[in-house]
């Protein structure tokens, strides 16, 4: 019974980790890629929607008496792939160019 409880589990592994990823070609783009790898591996988004969020300031004196600032600044992007009506879209959440979350998003299409 354990031996089928842990075959079961390691069935289902892909899956989970592919659900956190995109693969592009021989590349995997996971969670804490830099967006500069996600373009680079695979190419440009179809869409990108942009938004930031200010935050709380967090006011520091700098080496020379300067007030420095911003903390908690957030610049968000939302880039969405498509690769195709073989192949799922993909939606990927950018924040401070680190990605930081990507949705499967249903089959692709061809572009007019």
């Amino acid at each position: 019974m354990k031996t089928l409880s842990a075959f079961a589990i390691l069935a289902c592994l892909p899956s989970i980790l592919m659900a956190e990823g995109i693969r592009c070609g021989s590349r995997l783009i996971l969670r804490g890629s830099s967006s500069a790898e996600l373009t680079a591996f695979c190419g440009d988004p179809v869409q990108i929607s942009r938004s930031s969020s200010y935050g709380g300031r967090d006011e520091r004196a700098g080496r020379e008496g300067d007030i420095s600032s911003s903390s908690g600044d957030t610049d968000a992007q939302i880039w969405t792939y498509n690769f195709g009506p073989n192949q799922l879209m993909q939606r990927v959440r950018i924040e401070n160019g680190t990605v930081v979350q990507i949705d499967d998003l249903g089959y692709g299409f061809d572009a007019p």
